[in-house]
């Protein structure tokens, strides 16, 4: 086998590291026994080293120019040897020397206490790196301490001691193994990205971005250190070369451009919000001068509208405006007083929570009325209603301003206190059995500056389809039952309906919980049937009260994110023609644990012949499912299935959103 010097950045086979180990011994001792004048044994030596190492051309011109020392040597002292051309490093012949026994004796004997300690160091680098693919991690580490306790010089095991000690999370000895691994070989870039990485856990970010910086300036193509550094420079702030970072990594991986472009297009509008905010300053300072200065407010929530506070004062100076308003007016005319109150009561009446304009009612009949709750909680639901939450839970605190004992107000704005927490809890906190299922999510969950803007986008759709959500029920547990109607009413989306079915449940609470819900929001709807008929049925029952132009398919016990219907009205608006819809989903535990994301395929009809693979989250057109009769009695377990076999011999027009919109319960 030939041996080849480790090039930059690669690491070595295991018998080419011994061999070029025990060859760099050999050469020492050349060298060594050539300045005391012992050419043979200097001479034996080179050639053992280069024996071990074929391509080390420095112990081959060590040896060509001792032995072309040698014979001018025996030359000048008139000693009767053939003449002979010098040699060159190309023309050294490998295999002949003539070596006297008992010189090759003397050369092992003094090379063997040179290298037994090589030796031994290199058996337990060896011994490490087999415990380590047998998964012994513990025992490996002894090992590679053993190795650099015996020879310290051993670079390659500091590196590898130190991504075991990073594993165990016992990180600053791993920046030290890191730093000794690039003291000995300051070029391998992998010791630097490393390092990096154990920095970050230790959140020390300047170093970390020290290491990452030196990893990509050895080796400029690895895209990823240029992803982690940019990552680090965020969180410094240093928003310039982030985005420069950033850009060179989509240089390098165009395919993952658009995750990238996400973060580099936050580390631009960094860039931009120092300036915003010295604009929101001098705002604030104009409200803090003039409280009821409305215009100053407004412009202040075109910069922060995520602020409930700018909400909360912008309501109260609107308040203060108005009652001056209104108190002007019926000075002026004491008769507007009764006419007033009569338009007011007409405003109130109209007012619903089918579309935003209806907020408009509210807003007159404050202007007319500003101390009057009653608008304030219409407002506050009419908001609710379109998931713009922090304006909602500004409304419902400016009714118990007006009056701190108002029950109404009270219930509403806990309810959607609650909701905003379920909120942040499906986006921003992830609950895994896996940390690299947790980053997953982390990385592609919605934003906190998504989910404030959904709204928006969902009043600027042209087409907003009322979607019906299907539910067969029988016998759930209560806790369950109530979380799946939650995550209904939680939607983003609000044009939808709940048809609940119950199939003859026998425990007492199933109907009176569908009794309540059904009260509480008129979107929800229950029928009881008096004869089990098991889940086809069931689901045929609910499906004769749905209304809406397309039905979602929900188990008694299963969760939709709050986003689920907001993706599929968005698709729905881009492919108007859809029939068929279906997402990604994954499993939840008893513990509200998330695991084994499916994240399946785009429609394939001959793969779905082989599985039923499309299943959660199933969006169908209603006048297909109509057109086919519904749920095929008979067929219960996979009544989902047969369902969309046969709505495949109607349409092709079938969309995947890749995107996990649905939560699949797993419990006793």
């Amino acid at each position: 086998m030939m041996l080849k010097t480790p090039t930059k950045n690669s690491l070595p086979t295991q018998q080419q590291r011994i061999n070029f180990k025990q060859a760099k011994n050999f050469f020492s001792l050349g060298k060594v026994l050539a300045k005391k004048g012992e050419w043979f044994e200097a001479i034996a030596a080179y050639r053992k080293a280069i024996e071990l190492a074929p391509d080390w051309k420095e112990a081959r011109k060590y040896l060509a120019d001792l032995e072309n020392q040698l014979q001018e040597k025996t030359i000048n002292t008139q000693q009767q040897i053939e003449p002979s051309k010098k040699l060159t490093i190309a023309d050294y012949p490998l295999e002949k020397i003539a070596i006297q026994e008992e010189q090759e004796s003397a050369i092992t004997t003094a090379t063997n206490a040179v290298i037994v300690n090589s030796n031994l160091a290199d058996d337990y680098h060896v011994n490490g790196d087999n415990l380590v693919e047998k998964g012994e991690k513990e025992e490996a580490i002894k090992a590679y301490i053993k190795a650099i306790e015996i020879n310290p010089e051993l670079w390659e095991v500091h590196h590898k001691l130190g991504n075991l000690l990073q594993e165990r999370e016992e990180l600053e000895k791993a920046v030290n193994a890191y730093n000794k691994s690039i003291e000995l070989k300051s070029d391998f870039s992998w010791s630097y990205n490393n390092l990096g990485d154990v920095l970050v856990k230790l959140e020390k970010w300047e170093e970390a971005v020290s290491a990452y910086r030196q990893a990509v300036e050895l080796n400029p193509d690895f895209a990823w250190g240029y992803y982690k550094l940019g990552d680090v420079l965020v969180k410094l702030e240093k928003w310039e070369e982030a985005v420069n970072v950033y850009r060179k990594f989509m240089q390098i991986q165009p395919d993952f451009s658009p995750k990238v472009e996400e973060k580099l297009n936050q580390s631009l509008h960094q860039q931009v919000k120092g300036k915003l905010e010295e604009a929101l300053s001098y705002y604030r300072q104009a409200i803090e001068n003039d409280p009821m200065d409305v215009e100053s407010y407004q412009k202040a929530l075109e910069i922060k509208p995520d602020d409930a506070q700018l909400y909360l004062g912008l309501g109260n100076a609107l308040i203060a405006k108005a009652k001056v308003y209104y108190n002007r007016a019926i000075e002026l005319d004491h008769s507007l007083h009764e006419v007033n109150k009569k338009k007011l009561s007409i405003y109130y009446k109209q007012t619903n929570q089918q579309s935003l304009t209806q907020a408009e009612n509210y807003d007159r009949a404050i202007s007319i009325k500003a101390d009057h709750p009653e608008f304030y909680i219409g407002l506050g639901n009419t908001y609710a209603w379109h998931s713009r939450l922090d304006k909602a839970i500004a409304f419902y605190r400016m009714a118990l301003l007006l009056k701190s004992d108002y029950q109404e107000a009270q219930v509403q704005l806990k309810l959607l206190l609650n909701r905003k927490e379920r909120l942040n809890q499906a986006f921003q906190k992830f609950f895994t059995d896996s940390a690299l299922y947790a980053l997953w999510l982390k990385e592609n969950s919605p934003k906190p500056s998504d989910i404030v803007r959904m709204p928006d986008v969902i009043e600027s759709l042209e087409y907003k389809p009322i979607i019906s959500i299907i539910v067969p029920i029988f016998n759930p547990p209560e806790e369950l039952l109530r979380e799946m109607i939650q995550s209904v009413q939680d939607q983003i989306y609000p044009y939808w309906e709940l048809c609940l079915a119950d199939d003859a449940s026998s425990m007492p609470h199933v109907r009176k919980i569908l009794e309540e819900y059904s009260a509480q929001d008129e979107r929800i709807k229950a029928i009881f049937r008096e004869k089990n008929g098991h889940i086809s049925a069931a689901s045929n029952s609910a499906l004769s009260i749905a209304t809406g132009d397309f039905i979602a398919l929900l188990d008694h016990d299963d969760l939709l994110t709050p986003d689920a219907l907001y993706e599929v009205a968005i698709l729905l608006n881009q492919n108007p023609d859809a029939d068929m819809i279906y997402s990604d989903e994954d499993f939840l535990n008893e513990q509200g644990q998330r695991s084994s994301p499916f994240f399946k395929p785009d429609w394939s009809p001959d793969t779905f012949l082989s599985r039923m693979y499309s299943c959660h989250l199933g969006v169908y057109r209603r006048s297909l499912v109509t057109e086919i009769n519904g749920f095929r009695l008979g067929y219960e377990g996979s009544q989902d299935y047969d369902l969309v076999l046969r709505l495949t011999e109607k349409t092709d027009k079938i969309f995947h959103i890749p995107k996990i919109l649905y939560h699949w319960r797993i419990h006793a």
